[in-house]
């Protein structure tokens, strides 16, 4: 037994049924060692990465630079320190039956990989190597590892420390609770003692064996997921750059970009005036940006929940986090404070209710299994904002290093870091949808919008405008008059030209079909003659109202035609 059990032992049966009352339910007991079972949470990405084998689609990187004396042999011990304290930085995942399976193992392997780089015009292009390739790194799983450290010596006094774990083994909330334990654990090292630091109260282990009972209020989850899911949506079709392949691809990218400390400021008051937090604001805020893009008013925004019911899981390191639909219901032209009060409730709902797991909120949304996409949700939103994810050493300077594993699970995920008093941002996509310079538009545009917040939360969400200054002196200067297009120049005399030169080849692709340059044209010479038969004369406006087909295409056409 442990000694928290040990102390539960002793305590009244009134003071026992209080405590569990506190506490949430019953003390969560230990399982038997040996291989226990993969929470829900992990049995979901589990599957997801049987379709994506030799992806480092669920590698999380982290990277440090340490600037002034650093003591590697105090930070070497305290990392392996770190991997004996908590077993899902040494466990095996393996298949038995049929069945995935966890199995801790000693974790004696595990020893941080030290590197020097030479003191020259090549350090920092040789360390930044040194974590794109851990960033791209996979793991062997069934080996037992599920967690790497490199520390790079880069000069005198600066040191780069580069941590991967596998999003199996761990969260971004249990990032923080190690990022927090190495700087006592380093501190007590470099000090030659022994840091005071509590065993975890429970073991990842004994939650996944305690999850798979059964619990209270499953009934009333899935009753509030039916019918929140009724009749939403279960895809969000972005405006992408490329045709969406057959299959998921996970290639990706992420454009990182800052939000400035007044409008960070300004949107805490904003979050406080609303009775909210700044979460929700930016939730808000990413639902108007997608609205936008998608020109949608109901659909659904991914967002994770750190699913730590229990306060004795608060230092435990694992993967609890569970994604939950958002649906956002944009119908009124709200005003922005009252938009952000109903994303509030929206939210609030969704907290309450989001122990469900997420493949059976998949089940009870009746989603038709589409391998394009990710099912339910396309666009997600996640916000860092526990507990102190920082390290601390007296007398060194820590930075952040942009690390990216070139990965995209979703056509779009926006990810907010809370680093002391500044925000960090970043949008990430995959490269078979999205150019690059379409998501750094994105990310103006959603500066727009967190600036519009930040302002007037009078005005309604319709008289947003998302094109900064910058955007709207480039269209100007395209309306500037200049040399006049000649009658053989214009879009459809040259699309004529396409059809009849090349009438088989195919002009546009939607879905799984194709239309050629040929029918194209003969579709819209059809809708040409219909609106001269209908009064139709040259210079007079047409308006088009339709969804975004092949038929809009050829109405465009026929109406410069």
């Amino acid at each position: 037994m442990t000694e928290l059990s040990d102390r539960l032992a002793t305590l009244s049966p009134a003071k026992r049924a209080l405590l569990e009352k506190l506490r949430g339910g019953p003390p969560i007991p230990r399982a038997p060692d040996g291989p226990a079972p993969l929470s829900a949470e992990q049995r979901r990405l589990w599957y997801v990465l049987q379709l994506a084998p030799g992806y480092p689609v669920y590698t999380v990187p982290l990277g440090l630079r340490l600037r002034g004396p650093l003591d590697v042999d105090a930070l070497c011990d305290a990392l392996r320190e770190l991997v004996a304290r908590h077993e899902m930085l040494r466990v095996a995942f393996v298949e038995q039956d049929g069945e995935p399976v966890q199995i801790v193992n000693d974790g004696a392997a595990f020893t941080p990989r030290r590197v020097e780089v030479a003191e020259d015009q090549w350090a920092e292009s040789e360390a930044r190597w040194q974590a794109d390739e851990l960033a791209l790194s996979t793991f062997d799983l069934g080996a037992g590892e599920t967690f790497r450290a490199v520390v790079v010596r880069v000069a005198e006094e600066e040191h780069h420390l580069l941590i991967a774990f596998h999003h199996l083994a761990a969260d971004g909330w249990s990032a923080a609770v190690l990022l927090r334990e190495l700087s006592a654990l380093y501190a007590a090292r470099a000090a030659g003692a022994s840091a005071d630091l509590p065993a975890p109260a429970v073991r990842f282990r004994d939650w996944a064996a305690f999850q798979q009972r059964p619990r209270d209020g499953v009934d009333a989850d899935e009753a509030f997921w039916r019918a929140e899911l009724h009749g939403a949506p279960h895809v969000l079709e972005l405006p992408a750059d490329h045709p969406r392949p057959a299959l998921q691809s996970w290639e990706g990218f992420k454009h990182p970009f800052g939000i400035a400390p007044e409008v960070t400021e300004a949107l805490e008051a904003a979050a406080r005036a609303e009775g909210t937090t700044l979460y929700v604001v930016f939730a808000a805020a990413y639902a108007l940006l997608l609205s936008r893009y998608a020109g949608a008013e109901d659909f659904l925004v991914g967002t994770l929940l750190a699913n730590r019911p229990r306060p004795e899981l608060a230092d435990v390191v694992g993967f609890f986090a569970n994604t939950v639909p958002l649906r956002m219901r944009m119908e009124g032209d709200p005003t922005l404070g009252e938009w952000i009060r109903r994303v509030h409730g929206i939210v609030a709902d969704a907290q309450r209710h989001g122990t469900l797991p997420f493949d059976r909120i998949v089940e009870l949304a009746e989603v038709r299994r589409d391998f394009s996409r990710p099912p339910l949700v396309q666009a997600v939103l996640t916000f860092a904002d526990g507990p102190a994810s920082s390290l601390a050493i007296p007398g060194v300077e820590v930075e952040r290093i942009e690390m990216d594993s070139r990965t995209a699970i979703f056509d779009l995920t926006l990810q907010v870091e809370r680093h002391g008093d500044t925000l960090a941002a970043a949008l990430q996509a995959p490269e078979t949808l999205f150019d690059e310079a379409t998501v750094r538009r994105m990310a103006r545009h959603l500066r727009s919008i967190l600036a519009a917040i930040a302002a007037d939360r009078t005005i309604p969400i319709s008289r947003i405008t998302l094109a900064d200054d910058e955007e709207v002196a480039q269209v100007a200067a395209w309306s500037d008059g200049g040399a006049a297009l000649q009658e053989d120049g214009v879009i459809h005399h040259l699309f004529g030209e396409q059809a009849r030169e090349r009438p088989f080849a195919a002009a546009v692709v939607h879905g799984h079909a194709d239309v050629t340059f040929g029918e194209l044209n003969r579709r819209a010479n059809r809708i040409a003659h219909g609106l001269i038969a209908a009064g139709v004369r040259r210079g007079e406006c047409v308006g088009v109202c339709m969804a975004r087909t092949p038929a809009l295409i050829a109405s465009m056409l026929g109406i410069l035609k």
